[in-house]
Order: structure tokens, then C-alpha cells, then sequence
């Protein structure tokens, strides 16, 4: 798995690309989230479109990449996340916890200068 990085209206977005499981980089996802908090942003939007697959490795991966955030006084908003991925979200409340949205301009809207 590949995690690619752009900025978007001031704001980071990570776009991980391919399966996020435990023998196809889960820890790249976490990696790529402690990269970004210790170069100043601390709020994040994750582009899912290129997510193909989620497994429990890399939900628990996620759960960490929120928590992380959340103890940094951070934010974490997703888009794009395929029908099976939502339901496995939705399934374990992880939706409750992190705003899933349609599009990137929903995940961005009124975060302008928000902390990328």
C-alpha cells in the first residue's frame, strides 16, 4: 500500500492507495499520520477512493491513525470509502467517531486554514 500526500485549501489530505491489511502496509497509514503531526498538522482528511480493501489489521490501524490525532487535539475525516469499507466502519461504530463523507468537498468544507 502507498499513502500519497497533497495539500487541498490549506489542508493535508492523505489518499492511501490498494489494500490497508496487515501484510499490505497498515503501518504505512499510522507512519504516514506520525509524519504529518510532527510537521504541524494535526487535523487530516483521508482520500479512501483508491482503498480497495480493509481488514481488521487495518481498522485497527485507523483506530490508531484517530487516536493519535485525537491526543494531538486533532481531527480526522474520511471520503470516498467504498460500500464494503463503509459498512465495516459502520459495523464497528468507527462512523460515530470520525465524520465519513461523500466527496472531498464535503470533508473540506469550513476547514480552510483548519490545520494542514
Amino acid at each position: 500500500m502507498k499513502v500519497h500526500e497533497r495539500n487541498a485549501s490549506g489542508v493535508l489530505i492523505l489518499a492511501p492507495q490498494g489494500k490497508i491489511t496487515s501484510d499490505h502496509g497498515a503501518l504505512d497509514l499510522t507512519r504516514a499520520v506520525e509524519a504529518a503531526l510532527k510537521n504541524g498538522s494535526r487535523n487530516l482528511v483521508m482520500d479512501f477512493t483508491g482503498v480497495l480493501y480493509l481488514d481488521s489489521s487495518g481498522l485497527g490501524e485507523l483506530v490508531k491513525c484517530y487516536s493519535i490525532l485525537a491526543a494531538a487535539g486533532g481531527a480526522l475525516r474520511l471520503f470516498g470509502v467504498n460500500y464494503r469499507v463503509f459498512c465495516l466502519l459502520q459495523m464497528t461504530k468507527f462512523d460515530t467517531v470520525v465524520k465519513i463523507l461523500d466527496t472531498e468537498a464535503e470533508a473540506l468544507a469550513g476547514l480552510q486554514g483548519w490545520g494542514g
